[in-house]
């Protein structure tokens, strides 16, 4: 009996580790994630519906459909001094995620959803 409880035990440690560490590794890029929102949609806290929000052209580099997340590169933006950057986010809704692949063009709007920064609308270019 002791076997199988700590077997039991191991395989839920197993599951555990991996959603931990995902959670503390995107609890330690939101602070730059937020200072990104900021300098994009300085009015941000105000808005009143996710329409009224900036798009910001960017191209998928990686998509990782476990974390619900997609890497992306925006060039630099110009209305708020923004250079050039590489940076991952994860989708509000998850049903985008499927139709993205590294290369795609997209525009994207970005809200703080529950106190984390996500992904809440995009449009594929062409």
């Amino acid at each position: 009996m002791k076997l199988r409880h700590t077997i039991v035990l191991a395989a839920l440690l197993t599951a555990v580790t991996p959603i931990a560490a995902m959670a503390a590794w995107w609890e330690s890029v939101q602070p730059h994630a937020r200072i990104w929102l900021r300098q994009v949609d300085p009015k941000s806290d105000t808005r009143k519906s996710d329409a009224q929000r900036p798009w910001v052209s960017a191209e998928v580099t990686d998509v990782d459909v476990l974390d619900g997340s997609v890497t992306f590169r925006h060039g630099p933006i110009k209305r708020v001094g923004m250079p050039a950057m590489t940076m991952t986010l994860p989708f509000r809704d998850l049903v985008h995620l499927g139709m993205l692949k590294p290369g795609d063009r997209i525009d994207i709007q970005a809200a703080d959803v529950g106190g984390a920064v996500k992904i809440v609308n995009l449009k594929m270019r062409h």
